[in-house]
């Protein structure tokens, strides 16, 4: 390559290693680079790419305890730091098939392994940077958002077959993919599999087929594409979503639990695991994935007080299921988790979510008095727009307090916020329509519920309302006025079952600690006085 072309390229070397960096310096003044950035870290190497726009970025893998070389890649792809003739290359004396999957899967433009000699690294970027010329058309085009155009620069490319017509192919496929074009891409990707072009050419061909919902047929190319190094980590993400989208959630998760170990550091696939397990009502398997995600995204572009966040809200659904003390232990932890929380990030920017968090942390410890009084002082209802997975949270909050209502209202909230919220994966968006969907349903069902025992009140049918009542109080044991009025038909009732006695109790103690307005405590004391004189069972219950 011309020393003169190589003269003007700007080249980052990003490694922790001041010895290494001196060493590979060299290497690249010998190659021909003269204008040589060096970062010790990711945020030295984010700031000077954010300052120049560079044709060439050698990073380490490991780059101490910060941000690594994958997390570094993903965030300045993210971020769009990276122009379209870029090439990026990972070092590393990593040889771990966790490591390399990982790699295979973010797709750098190379993965050197350490150590190299000077001819090996000359040899190795000289390739990458011819290919990346002589493709740059293609990627310009894309990168510009212009998919058609790119795929007219990349048949150009493939009729003069010439040493990167099969990169060109394989650009090709992907751009079909991408512009949805699903049909043709499979037509494109049946020619290339038929003149035995490299197993991403299967690839291609059997996630254009699952676009089209012919699960059968992409089912069977995906399972033989898992046997390959090169497409186990894709093609079984793949499976995943197939049987996510057959309704086999069960083994959608077992998938990406499997790909999970193949390539730990995807964190949006580990959020996605995390909310199968929700939809399976593995509320324990969804909290031990959330505390992993905290750890991974630490120094990631996926770190953010929603996965703490996240974090708290399974662990206080898995203990709403747990015996006293292992419910005890696991609230415990879940105080911890807030106070690392609110010294990392800002509390003011999650001031809702965490009144909303200690609103269920004292339901969840039996506190219904103290949750109650929480959310009278913190929280109103009101049209804010919230995240979804916040409305969620605050519906049980509500419904856990006993107010049915107010549970009902961040449902609502809740279905509003899915109709605009593009950027929800498809496993979270089912998750939220599925929760959303189940209170609603129950909401509807105590409504009506409700209804019947206040028209059999009505109708003095007084045996009838209580049963009714003390049916509704099962399923809102936290409900004040529902409390109250099952005591009230009582009050006129000559006898009660011996199921309904139980309620009963639940409910004199609820509204003995619970905080009434005069009119309900006056209420609420004349029904005492009446119910203490026709149930002695109760007795013991007032007296406590």
């Amino acid at each position: 390559m011309d020393p003169d072309f190589l003269a003007l390229r700007r080249v980052l070397l990003v490694d922790d290693c001041a010895p290494v960096r001196a060493s590979i310096k060299g290497m690249l003044q010998q190659i021909g680079f003269k204008l040589i950035y060096q970062a010790k870290d990711a945020v030295e190497a984010i700031s000077i790419c954010e300052q120049h726009a560079l044709d060439f970025i050698l990073c380490d893998f490991n780059l101490g305890d910060c941000q690594d070389g994958y997390q570094l890649f993903e965030t300045l792809k993210s971020r769009q730091l990276l122009h379209s003739m870029c090439c990026f290359v990972i070092i590393s004396d990593e040889s771990q098939r966790q490591i390399v999957h990982g790699v295979i899967e973010l797709q750098p433009d190379d993965y050197i392994l350490k150590p190299f000699t000077f001819p090996v690294l000359k040899e190795r970027m000289v390739k990458v940077m011819k290919e990346k010329m002589a493709l740059r058309k293609i990627f310009q085009a894309s990168q510009g958002g212009d998919l058609a155009e790119a795929c007219r620069q990349a048949d150009v490319i493939i009729r003069q077959q010439n040493e990167v017509q099969l990169q060109a192919e394989r650009l090709k496929g992907e751009l079909l993919l991408q512009a949805g074009n699903y049909q043709q891409a499979e037509t494109y990707y049946q020619q290339l599999v038929n003149q035995r072009k490299p197993v991403w050419s299967k690839l291609g061909l059997a996630i254009s087929i699952l676009q089209q919902q012919r699960f059968d047929e992409a089912e069977q190319l995906l399972t033989e594409l898992t046997e390959h190094d090169e497409t186990a980590v894709e093609s079984r993400d793949y499976l995943a979503h197939l049987y996510f989208r057959r309704g086999n959630l069960k083994r959608a998760f077992e998938i990406l639990q499997y790909v999970t170990q193949l390539s730990p550091k995807n964190i949006p696939r580990q959020k996605t695991m995390a909310n199968l397990a929700l939809l399976c009502h593995d509320f324990a398997a969804a909290a031990r994935i959330f505390h992993k995600i905290v750890g991974l995204a630490r120094h990631s572009m996926h770190d953010s007080a929603q996965n703490y966040l996240n974090h708290a809200r399974c662990i206080i659904d898995n203990a709403n299921q747990q015996a006293p003390i292992d419910r005890a232990n696991a609230l415990g932890h879940v105080g911890k988790l807030l106070d690392s929380l609110v010294k990392r990030f800002s509390p003011e920017l999650i001031a809702f979510d965490l009144q909303i968090l200690q609103v269920r942390l004292l339901c969840a410890k039996g506190k219904l008095a103290e949750a109650k009084q929480l959310l009278a002082k913190y929280q109103k209802l009101t049209e804010q727009e919230y995240h979804p997975e916040t409305c969620l949270d605050a519906a049980k909050a509500y419904f856990e307090t006993g107010d049915i209502f107010g549970c009902y209202f961040y449902v609502t909230q809740l279905r509003k916020q899915l109709n605009k919220a593009n950027f929800l994966t498809d496993s979270q968006r089912l998750l939220l329509d599925t929760e959303q969907r189940r209170y609603e349903a129950l909401y509807q069902q105590l409504k009506q519920l409700i209804q019947q025992a206040t028209d059999a009140y009505q109708q003095q049918e007084y045996g009838k309302a209580v049963l009714i009542f003390s049916r509704a109080s099962k399923e809102m044991p936290t409900n004040p006025a529902l409390a109250l009025s099952l005591l009230q038909a009582m009050t006129k009732c000559t006898g009660v079952s011996a199921d309904t006695l139980p309620v009963a109790r639940n409910a004199l103690s609820l509204l003995q600690s619970a905080p009434l307005e005069q009119r309900m405590q006056e209420r609420f004391k004349q029904y005492q006085q009446i119910l203490s004189k026709q149930y002695s069972q109760l007795q013991n219950t007032q007296r406590g």
